[in-house]
């Protein structure tokens, strides 16, 4: 048998070496069962704070969520207004418009005898939204003549057309006995955009 020399240990700088061990050892013992205790024990006490903040980053998200629905849905909706729009005129084609409203009449067979806008003198209907823009109504004074069906036809001419037409009121006088023709006050009002 081999003997086992311990010569080592006897040294003074392997008995240095041996308690820097030791009290290395020792150092790392207390600091876990002091130090870290503590620090499990400041972590146990957050865990009912984070679940709180867990929460309101739930609540956070959702609403985060929401938000970018309802841009989403104002994009949309300006989008449908921006497609809608084309029903509204811009104020240059006016005179347009009420050329339109004159074919529509003739295409019905209703005699126009004075077509002329209105300025609004009462409470104008005045609304701005997006892309700074005002729209508002103009209202229209039709004074024609014809019979029931082609007031009927132009009526319809008017609220199926491809302009935003809104027939305010409508006063029919029958005319002389022999014809079966009316005569014919109608107020329409047209959407119009003005520019800001």
């Amino acid at each position: 048998m081999k003997k086992i020399e311990l010569d080592f240990l006897s040294s003074k700088q392997s008995k240095e070496l041996i308690l820097f061990i030791i009290l290395s050892i020792v150092i790392v013992m207390l600091d876990f069962s002091f130090v870290f205790k503590m620090q499990w024990r400041n972590l146990l006490g957050l865990k009912p704070q984070l679940v709180e903040a867990r929460k309101k980053i739930k609540e956070f998200s959702g609403d985060v969520y929401r938000a970018d629905t309802f841009k989403r849905r104002l994009v949309e909706l300006e989008d449908s207004v921006v497609t809608k729009k084309k029903g509204i005129i811009e104020e240059e084609s006016i005179p347009a418009i009420i050329n339109e409203i004159s074919k529509m009449a003739d295409s019905a067979n209703l005699k126009i005898m004075q077509i002329k806008p209105q300025k609004e003198v009462r409470n104008p209907e005045k609304f701005t939204v997006a892309k700074a823009k005002e729209y508002y109504t103009l209202p229209i004074y039709i004074i024609a003549q014809g019979p029931y069906h082609s007031l009927g036809k132009f009526l319809n001419n008017l609220e199926s057309s491809q302009y935003f037409i809104k027939v305010v009121s409508l006063d029919i006088v029958p005319q002389a006995e022999a014809t079966l023709g009316l005569d014919i006050k109608l107020s329409v009002n047209i959407y119009i955009i003005k520019k800001i």
